[in-house]
């Protein structure tokens, strides 16, 4: 069997997940009638505990058998075994998510994947494909702050092609919502609102340099990321002299203290601030373009 994809003519066929997959490239070639079974719409469903997808119907096990309920609880479990496909898409999921620096995400990404696939909502799409659609439509969903360029600058993979199917797996899970136009100001917002005892003149201050920050960011063409949001909080209320521990906001988004320790540094060399200093400037004077 020639692969579409590379032309190569070795293939294998794994009995576990019953898929001929090519030995080159790692394109599903064929997928057999046990995982279209199992994608069939029944009545008593079980939800995938990360994004809300179904998983199984109890009534899939009188379709498939004996056989079928072990290899559905398998997955389930995550002791399936796995193909050189699965295990490449995993893999690229995580280069992706840690070149974008969310890599609490990998879990997410995986469940998403392995439910998808069980689905057949990728068809004969290559790994690299599957991975960046995943990772996309994951941080979507986690509302991360992410451009579709960014994914595909660090995936080699084609905007068009990573749009269509993370918005194909957006319809799947009934989150279509989630390629709405993402604003950083109402993210942060959302930050701020999961912050106990946040004064009014933290959040205002806050919500200003976001908004600043965010315009200069386009411009650069650089990723407003959960961790740039975390940091704009920190600069902002470090500025009035009322900072909000690095920690505590961590703690109530999805960032890392490095993360947010990296994007002050950063925000700080942009602007040409010394943040040593951060106490002695202003965040109406900076959106002014007036420095100390």
């Amino acid at each position: 069997m020639r692969c579409p994809e590379c032309n190569g003519h070795s293939s294998s066929f794994s009995e576990a997940l019953g898929e001929t997959v090519c030995d080159d490239c790692g394109l599903v070639l064929l997928a057999n009638a046990l995982e279209e079974s199992v994608s069939i719409s029944l009545d008593e469903q079980y939800t995938d505990s990360h994004l809300g997808s179904t998983l199984y119907s109890r009534n899939v096990r009188q379709i498939v058998g004996n056989r079928g309920k072990n290899l559905i609880d398998m997955y389930k479990q995550g002791d399936v075994k796995k193909t050189e496909v699965d295990l490449r898409t995993v893999n690229l999921m995580s280069m992706y998510l840690s070149s974008l620096t969310a890599n609490s995400l990998i879990g997410i990404c995986e469940g998403c994947y392995y439910t998808l696939k069980r689905n057949r909502v990728f068809d004969n799409l290559a790994s690299e494909s599957r991975a960046a659609s995943v990772v996309y439509y994951a941080m979507r969903e986690q509302n991360i702050v992410i451009k579709l360029r960014d994914v595909a600058r660090v995936s080699a993979e084609s905007t068009s092609l990573i749009s269509r199917y993370a918005k194909k797996i957006a319809r799947f899970y009934g989150k279509s919502h989630v390629f709405t136009t993402q604003d950083p100001i109402r993210l942060g917002d959302s930050l701020l609102g999961r912050i106990p005892s946040v004064t009014n003149e933290q959040r205002e201050t806050s919500l200003l340099f976001i908004e600043y920050m965010s315009r200069i960011y386009d411009d650069l063409d650089l990723m407003m990321s959960n961790n740039v949001l975390a940091g704009c909080i920190w600069l902002a209320t470090a500025m009035i002299d009322d900072a909000i521990p690095q920690q505590t906001i961590v703690e109530n988004w999805s960032a890392s203290e490095y993360g947010l320790r990296k994007a002050t540094r950063d925000m700080c060399q942009i602007l040409n601030i010394d943040k040593s200093n951060i106490h002695n400037y202003d965040v109406e004077d900076i959106v002014k373009g007036i420095r100390v």
